[in-house]
């Protein structure tokens, strides 16, 4: 019988960008894996561009790293990596990952709509929805021009019925909200 080498936990990073970096850390804890922070992120919202020094440095390490909007993971630093195996961005898109090289380097790219996102555009679609319902437009376009009343005051929300198209993920937060 041929015994296999013990293998250590999978190592990984998770960006501070991500509101909810604490709840996928114990997540991936809870796997079994070993997870840290990943480097701060800048004052401003800015991309961040990692050079391959960087990335090693941060992240040279890890088997997974988990990144947030903005923090690009280029070819260069995908082909610098010494250990990575898999990426996955916290958003919709893929402009921030170099989805040709990933695959080139046996790297799988993951990316995923997290909670954060959808639950957030949910719930600014009630929000404007509702500003709208109250006319909050012509409200404030009155109030800016020194006035103060205005011909349309708007309608009670819950007299409405709200038409939905799609029921995904973002169609089924605002129904949430809303019933």
């Amino acid at each position: 019988m041929v015994s296999s080498p013990v293998e250590s936990a999978p190592n990984g990073k998770v960006s501070q960008r991500l509101g909810r970096a604490q709840d996928i850390i114990r997540l991936l804890e809870d796997g079994g894996c070993c997870i840290r922070l990943g480097p701060p992120p800048p004052a401003s919202p800015a991309a961040t561009r990692f050079s391959p020094e960087e990335f090693d440095r941060c992240f040279g390490d890890v088997d997974a790293a988990g990144v947030g909007t903005g923090e690009t993971i280029s070819g260069d630093v995908v082909a610098g990596s010494r250990r990575l195996v898999t990426v996955c961005g916290y958003y919709i898109g893929t402009e921030f990952i170099d989805v040709q090289a990933c695959p080139a380097r046996g790297v799988v790219e993951g990316f995923g709509v997290a909670p954060d996102n959808y639950l957030g555009v949910a719930e600014a679609i009630v929000m404007l929805g509702t500003a709208l319902m109250k006319e909050l437009p012509g409200k404030h376009a009155a109030l800016r021009g020194g006035g103060w009343g205005v011909g349309d005051a708007g309608r009670m929300v819950a007299a409405d019925t709200i038409g939905m198209i799609g029921l995904g993920n973002v169609g089924r937060a605002p129904a949430r909200r809303l019933a």
